[in-house]
């Protein structure tokens, strides 16, 4: 499956959709040629930014690229995934 095409602020789905597991949504923040980073809640409290790669089928968080965002950093992603 081709890599679909982002932009910012675009809601992505992380991981693979199965019973009793739904994937991760996230926002697009980021862009630079191949990489993409996004900002999640997790556990529905935390703003977490991580970079996500496409495997072929789905995005896929990178490992280890995941830094918790400071107060007042990421503010309108942020904001965003609160008001969904």
């Amino acid at each position: 499956m081709q890599k679909p095409d982002v932009k910012i602020k675009d809601w992505i789905g992380i991981g693979e959709s199965r019973p009793l597991c739904s994937p991760l949504y996230a926002v697009v923040c980021n862009i630079s040629h191949d990489d993409i980073e996004v900002v999640y809640l997790q556990n529905d409290h935390k703003p977490v930014k991580q970079e996500v790669i496409w495997d072929g089928e789905t995005w896929q968080f990178n490992t280890n690229s995941g830094i918790t965002l400071r107060e007042g950093e990421g503010y309108e992603f942020i904001q965003i995934l609160k008001n969904r």
